[in-house]
């Protein structure tokens, strides 16, 4: 995807929801990813994007996905949350409880 052929971010948004609500993971996967390939600093789909990969049952990239992101912003409550869920999900339910923990 090139700069030229994008759409603008807000819609970019709605049709990564709009994948995700009509089962279609791997479209919202590829298309959060096409966008993050020209804009890798946006970490509203970058969150996203670790939401999809938790849905998809690839824990790691989404843990690994969302530790760079508290790095990065480590204000970012969903981040955490998503965090946390993804940790219990996998069965670390002491890396979660620790998640949870940073959101208080």
């Amino acid at each position: 995807m090139d700069g030229e052929d994008m759409i603008d971010r807000i819609e970019l948004i709605r049709l990564i929801e709009a994948a995700r609500i009509a089962g279609r993971l791997d479209f919202a996967h590829a298309i959060a990813s096409d966008w993050l390939e020209v804009w890798a600093g946006d970490l509203e789909v970058q969150l996203r994007l670790s939401q999809i990969e938790m849905e998809q049952t690839h824990y790691t990239q989404s843990i690994e996905r969302l530790s760079k992101l508290i790095i990065a912003d480590p204000e970012n409550i969903a981040a955490y949350q998503t965090l946390a869920e993804v940790q219990k999900i996998n069965s670390d339910p002491l890396a979660s409880s620790i998640n949870q923990s940073c959101m208080e």
